[in-house]
């Protein structure tokens, strides 16, 4: 998709819309997971209230809760940190800082270690305004 910016990965319509990342993380059996989610554009204003992970299965762990940290490269729990996923549905950012991109971002999502579940499945889903007002 062109993102009326050249040289960027960031998506952005040219109309005045919400806009979204969003990726799909699984357990893979392993004990920690990080998967790159998108690439905000500069200007961008994550909408925090419609951001965060929705899980659709839970992470059931017998002790440990498997967590979700979601950040930027430069700082991975930025947006949210240690969010616990043993119960299915949404669960909101709860850093609610920075939600301004002063350029790039690179958003990033990552499970960190818990006592191994034996299923669980969510959807990181960042939502944001571009900045295309001008």
């Amino acid at each position: 998709m062109a993102t009326g910016t050249a040289a960027t990965a960031a998506r952005q319509y040219h109309q005045q819309m919400v806009h979204y990342l969003r990726k799909t993380m699984a357990w893979d059996g392993t004990t920690a997971s990080a998967v790159t989610v998108g690439v905000l554009p500069a200007g961008a204003v994550i909408v925090p209230n419609a951001s965060g992970a929705f899980v659709t299965t839970a992470f059931a762990a017998d002790t440990t809760a498997q967590t979700l940290d979601i950040g930027i490269s430069a700082d991975a729990d930025e947006y949210a940190s240690a969010l616990v996923l043993t119960t299915a549905g949404q669960i909101e950012l709860d850093v609610e800082t920075d939600l301004l991109a002063p350029t790039d971002l690179t958003v990033t999502a990552t499970l960190t270690a818990g006592t191994a579940p034996t299923a669980g499945s969510l959807e990181v889903i960042i939502a944001y305004i571009p900045d295309n007002d001008g």
